[in-house]
């Protein structure tokens, strides 16, 4: 593996970089996600978090299979479903259908003590 380098940005470059990163680590997943936060965090000179936020890590998250599941932090809502022509049967209510690398700022890891209300 190659020596690390230094490189020494000018302020406006130091805002750009941390602007690029940002937006890439709000609209990436997984594991495009992790090494974009942890690039953001030694851009700012702090630590990146060991494991961010993802659904499959959520307190409120449960699994449908091994990359879907429900967010469970609210209660299902009534949802319309598509006309297939064939009769309803009474309605269906769903929470938010995710992608086990998706992520939302209500984030709560698994096991951490919390307080709804």
């Amino acid at each position: 593996m190659p020596d690390a380098v230094t490189v020494t940005l000018t302020e406006e470059e130091r805002d750009r970089a941390e602007s690029a990163l940002a937006y890439f680590a709000e609209n990436s997943q997984g594991a495009h996600r992790a090494i974009f936060l942890g690039a953001l965090a030694k851009l700012r000179g702090v630590s990146a978090p060991a494991d961010p936020p993802a659904c499959e890590r959520c307190a409120f998250w449960s699994v449908a299979d091994s990359e879907h599941g429900w967010c469970r932090r609210y209660a299902p809502r009534p949802a319309v479903l598509p006309d297939t022509g064939e009769a309803a049967s009474g309605y269906a209510v769903y929470g938010p259908h995710t992608r086990a690398g998706h992520w939302c700022g209500e984030f709560l890891a698994k096991g951490a003590a919390h307080h709804l209300g």
